[in-house]
């Protein structure tokens, strides 16, 4: 399980992406319906698109972390990934302690 690290380092993911794509791997994602809308609103993009976008984040696509303002215990890791399966996207997530899932909460062009 993920430790969760000190909320003053906001250069840094929370979440290392191996870790992100191995909860990929084992199908352990939920995207919320805004972010599965702008995805298609934005991109055309399915959720199977998605997800192969989210596979192919880069660390050089990490924009910032933060801590949630309506749950402290949810930590935000922020990426803008600029030709990202042909497109600028912006997305950000964390991961779900209590149940070991990735949660998209947006996924839009940038």
């Amino acid at each position: 399980m993920h430790e969760k690290k000190s909320k003053g380092v906001l250069g840094v993911p929370e979440y290392p992406l191996p870790e992100v794509r191995k909860l990929i791997e084992q199908g352990r994602v939920i995207i919320h319906p805004n972010a599965r809308q702008d995805a298609y609103n934005d991109f055309g993009w399915d959720t199977d698109a998605v997800i192969e976008a989210l596979k192919k984040l880069k660390p050089g696509h990490f924009h910032k972390r933060e801590v949630s303002n309506r749950n402290q215990w949810h930590v935000y890791d922020f990426y803008k990934a600029y030709g990202l399966c042909g497109e600028n996207v912006y997305t950000h997530f964390y991961i779900a302690q209590d149940e070991d899932n990735l949660v998209i909460n947006s996924f839009k062009r940038i």
